[in-house]
């Protein structure tokens, strides 16, 4: 049995109590994207042709029993499908772990071709600069030129060290690292000023701040009803959750049924406790926004007590598909 044929076996709410086991956290809506993702593939041959599932060892960091199945990590999706399933004998598990098993590794780098693309890129830019951090930079410089572009303006640091979370970060940061100094004074090294790591810390965040809702502001500045004064609410507020679904049901009729089942089933948008939000719906020109989908959209808004703001956009990349970029705030 291959890959493919397994997960076209076992139904995702089969594999459901297993995945908080395996990843840790409860992520059903992102591994019900991927797990529809996968299914729509179409497996090819690659070299390797096998996935040996076995019993992993257990420590400290996974005291519980669990399997591992390899090799997986960094192979394309569409040549993992292809392989064929050898469980050694003393594996007991049912077909549902193996199943999830086997999903927590193809998704180590993503769990959709956009997020592989985007893991891809700050694997390249660490290979060959050894600063991981500084992508994020580099990331957020370019969200700034692009609202620059259409005569926005990106609140400055000192704008964003008006934020009570901001400020409160940046004091943690120094706190730990006046605590790291005092040790590297006593082995001879002291080559930073206290202000100077304040002053690259609010930069940092800064910049942090920024990539984080990058992809909230992309996508109202798609959108034909967004005012660049609009933007400002977003890059200064205090505390922030975003989520970025596109659907997986590769059919426009069915993308109300998958919505709403990745909502009231599997716990997409997962709010906590922030009062605000931002919608961004985009969908192409051929398969427009349904009025059946303006009901899903409603309901994601109302899992807040605040203010609620709505930006549509085209975007013929989409296909048939639907693609909801959320961020709660407050």
């Amino acid at each position: 049995m291959t890959l493919y044929e397994l997960l076209h076996q076992i139904s995702f709410d089969e594999i459901v109590p297993f995945v908080k086991s395996y990843h840790g956290w409860n992520a059903l809506p992102l591994y019900k994207v991927h797990y529809d993702y996968l299914r729509h593939l179409t497996p090819r041959l690659g070299e390797n042709t096998i996935i040996t599932v076995c019993n992993d060892e257990t420590d400290e960091s996974w005291p519980e029993p669990h399997l591992h199945a390899h090799p997986l990590e960094g192979d394309f999706w569409e040549e993992s499908l292809a392989k064929e399933l050898v469980i050694e004998p003393d594996v007991k598990a049912s077909l549902a772990e193996i199943a999830m098993c086997c999903l927590w590794h193809t998704s180590f780098y993503g769990f959709t071709e956009e997020d592989t693309k985007e893991t891809a890129e700050r694997l390249e830019y660490y290979a060959n600069n050894f600063l991981n951090h500084d992508i994020t930079r580099i990331r957020a410089k370019k969200e700034i030129r692009e609202v620059q572009d259409v005569g926005g303006n990106v609140p400055s640091p000192k704008e964003f060290m008006q934020i009570p979370s901001f400020r409160k970060e940046v004091r943690r940061r120094c706190k730990n690292f006046k605590l790291r100094r005092k040790g590297l004074a006593k082995h001879g090294f002291n080559r930073i000023s206290m202000r100077c790591f304040a002053h690259r810390s609010i930069r940092s965040l800064y910049y942090e701040r920024i990539w984080t809702v990058a992809e909230v502001v992309r996508a109202m500045l798609k959108s034909p009803m967004c005012k660049v004064e609009d933007l400002r609410s977003v890059f200064l507020c205090n505390h922030a959750q975003c989520y970025n679904y596109i659907t997986k049901a590769y059919d426009a009729k069915k993308r109300v049924e998958w919505r709403k089942e990745l909502i009231e089933k599997y716990e997409a948008f997962c709010v906590p406790t922030l009062e605000n939000c931002v919608l961004c719906i985009g969908t192409s020109s051929d398969h427009p926004l349904l009025v059946e989908e303006m009901n899903i959209v409603e309901c994601i808004a109302s899992k807040c007590t605040g203010s609620n703001s709505f930006y549509i956009y085209t975007d013929d990349n989409l296909g048939e598909e639907m693609c909801v970029t959320t961020m709660f705030y407050c």
